[in-house]
């Protein structure tokens, strides 16, 4: 992202969420989230730690292995992206299929998470993937299918 595109994302996004972190007791700095985008954007497999299977019993299995009742399969975010939607309310990488509508809608914080997520929408779209440059080739972060379904 050249500086001007990444000068443009700072301010749109510090405005879209600004009051959502102006309320929060936020723990994690302007400048950690930086970092985590910037090694996200290099890494192969961007904001998320591994794939696994999730079960509607609420069980987690490895991809080899399978749900007694069919689940989801998708990627599981990293420890600190996690930590980083609950401290600061910034969701990284957002995958539908593992979110529940109504902390979709956010309506506690004026749909910010929605507006997040359209936001990365139009990153990824724009800017080479954006976080997921190089994990958007991560075989099964994301169903299609299973997107599709939540949608």
């Amino acid at each position: 992202m050249n500086c001007t595109k990444g000068f443009i994302f700072l301010i749109f996004f510090g405005a879209l969420i600004g009051d959502t972190i102006a309320q929060s007791n936020k723990t994690v700095t302007d400048a950690a989230i930086s970092k985590m985008i910037s090694t996200y954007k290099t890494d192969s497999k961007g904001p998320y730690k591994d794939i696994r299977w999730f079960c509607k019993d609420g069980s987690t299995v490895a991809p080899q292995e399978r749900c007694p009742e069919p689940g989801v399969q998708r990627a599981r975010y990293r420890d600190e992206v996690v930590a980083l939607g609950v401290s600061n309310h910034i969701f990284l990488g957002q995958i539908l299929s593992a979110t529940v509508y109504e902390d979709f809608w956010d309506s506690e914080y004026q749909g910010s998470r929605m507006k997040q997520y359209s936001l990365e929408q139009y990153l990824r779209a724009n800017d080479g993937g954006w976080i997921n440059r190089r994990a958007q080739f991560y075989r099964g972060a994301f169903q299609a299918e299973d997107e599709e379904a939540w949608g």
